[in-house]
């Protein structure tokens, strides 16, 4: 060979054995990385924690001697007092639905007036006028009053908003 070849070939040696080395390297990254993968996927997924079903609502015809007025209401609801002027209705601890036929009930007896604010809605095809409670908690409550058709009684009612719809749909004066 010739002397001025040789650093060449040194060279080029030298390369291949850092090429060799520097597999050697990326192989042992690649095999580290392939067993990470291969112990996750080895990982039998653990059973979530579902809820259990929710019983489906189910709604029940009220009917009130007293106040001589029906209407329908969903399970949710649990009714907690009644007497022969009055009902209550709570759902998850908070009042839901109140009504009230007493002789003298108006809508400033059964509400704190100063922690309202006047309201106008669409009930049984007819513009009402109430009050709309300022909540404490997230849901708004609505303050109406309606005169029975039959008797010419007030009935003065708290309703939860979400309720008003299904209120205006079954409320039947008897």
């Amino acid at each position: 060979m010739k002397k001025g070849n040789a650093p060449y070939i040194f060279l080029g040696l030298l390369c291949v054995i850092i090429v060799f080395v520097g597999g050697i390297r990326y192989g042992t990254k690649v095999e580290q990385a392939n067993k990470t993968i291969h112990y996750l996927l080895s990982l039998t997924p653990t059973k979530s924690i579902s809820r259990p079903p929710e019983a489906p609502i189910t709604y029940t015809l009220f009917t009130h001697n007293g106040c001589r007025l029906g209407f329908t209401y969903p399970s949710t609801l649990m009714k907690t007092k009644e007497s022969s002027s009055s009902a209550e209705f709570i759902e998850k601890g908070s009042e839901a639905l109140l009504f009230s036929c007493e002789k003298d009930i108006s809508l400033e007896k059964i509400l704190d007036i100063e922690k309202s604010a006047t309201a106008s809605f669409i009930f049984k095809d007819k513009e009402l006028k109430g009050y709309t409670i300022i909540p404490a908690t997230s849901s708004s409550t609505l303050a109406f009053s309606l005169r029975n058709p039959i008797t010419g009684r007030v009935v003065v009612f708290k309703v939860d908003h979400n309720l008003i719809p299904l209120l205006d749909s079954t409320l039947e004066f008897k």
